[in-house]
């Protein structure tokens, strides 16, 4: 396991500086809940690619995503990942139940990380029924986000579910216009993400820039200079399904900026945009 360092200010003032507070079972405990959790847990921050927890390894302690993005897989017998599903901030690592772990928790992004024993948490979950209640909630949304996802990629051909995605990275009620996308997500784990290889995913990601709906600037970035165009791409037509991953979380995984004025062509043909000061973190939770 890899772990850059682990952060031990004093428990309140840590929990009051997190940035994970407003989400998960964090958003529906009181201050006396707070403290109890505070005084039992220990934050810890990790660099892109570190493993949390191995697939196998017996859980006995559950952790809290304060930053960063977290990816579940599984491990086949070569040792390739197969990225399951990404951990945003507010959800849980590992299993409150205890037993041996039977995925592997990974740092897609660099991370924040708070850990809590599960002896402390359950004696926590016993004499508070709201934290209880909280743990509970956040565990039934990861799975129904799983289920979602499944749903929404079921049917669509490469090309669509590329598509798909980068639709899902749009902060909804935003304005149509450009917008400049920066993939958080490595090209394998994005790829392993939408159940393709590495090569498929660029030259998916090539076709789409053929197509006029998006221009590639960089490996981490491109810009989406026709929103309807790849909606169309995507056959994004059930507004309950996309509004549903939305709020559960599928739009965390990259980060979008507002184009400020129309996208001007170099020589060549090349976008040259000009990009706002302010920026849109597509994968920060809204109110509501």
């Amino acid at each position: 396991m890899i772990q850059t360092s682990v952060i031990r200010p004093a428990a309140l003032d840590r929990c009051a500086d997190c940035p994970g507070k407003c989400f998960g079972p964090c958003a529906v405990m009181t201050a006396e809940i707070g403290q109890k959790v505070a005084q039992r847990s220990a934050a810890a921050r990790y660099t892109r690619g570190a493993e949390l927890l191995a697939q196998g390894e017996p859980v006995t302690r559950i952790g809290i995503v304060t930053s960063g993005l977290i990816k579940i897989a599984m491990v086949d017998e070569h040792g390739n990942d197969r990225v399951l599903q990404l951990l945003h901030a507010g959800e849980i690592v590992g299993t409150p139940a205890g037993g041996d772990s039977d995925f592997s928790y990974q740092a897609a992004t660099d991370a924040e990380i708070c850990w809590i024993a599960l002896p402390a948490l359950d004696t926590i979950l016993q004499e508070e029924p709201a934290a209880y209640r909280g743990f509970l909630d956040t565990v039934l949304g990861q799975l129904r986000e799983q289920h979602l996802s499944t749903v929404a990629m079921r049917g669509r051909n490469t090309l669509e579910r590329v598509a798909y995605w980068l639709v899902l990275q749009m902060p909804r009620n935003r304005p149509e216009g450009a917008a400049h996308v920066r993939i958080l997500l490595s090209r394998r784990d994005l790829a392993s993400l939408l159940d393709m290889t590495v090569e498929t995913l660029c030259r998916v990601l090539h076709q789409l820039d053929e197509t006029g709906a998006l221009t590639i600037l960089s490996p981490e970035e491109v810009l989406v200079t026709d929103l309807p165009h790849l909606r169309a791409l995507a056959r994004d037509h059930d507004e309950a399904i996309r509004a549903a991953l939305s709020r559960d979380g599928w739009e965390w995984g990259a980060r979008i900026r507002d184009v400020a004025a129309p996208v001007r062509l170099r020589a060549g043909g090349s976008a040259s945009p000009r990009l706002a000061g302010h920026g849109i973190e597509s994968g920060r939770r809204r109110a509501g």
